[in-house]
């Protein structure tokens, strides 16, 4: 296991991995050498953030004119 700190990018990319997978912790902690619970608190940290920036990036329509410029 890695004794240094993991980067930014490391926890992102671990996370985007167990995302795109559906891989179990094993094998996604695998990826950068780190312990199962050690990823699990980082796909979740990483979660957490990602969340947090959902009303700068997701919008839904409001209007009608909105609804239809969709459709």
């Amino acid at each position: 296991m890695k004794n240094a700190a993991l980067s930014p990018a490391d926890m992102f990319l671990l996370t985007l991995r167990f995302y795109a997978t559906g891989s179990m912790l094993i094998i996604v902690s695998d990826f950068i050498d780190v312990h199962r619970s050690t990823a699990s608190r980082l796909i979740n940290n990483v979660s957490r953030a990602i969340a947090q920036l959902k009303s700068l990036y997701i919008k839904f329509p409001k209007t009608k004119e909105d609804i239809s410029n969709v459709i």
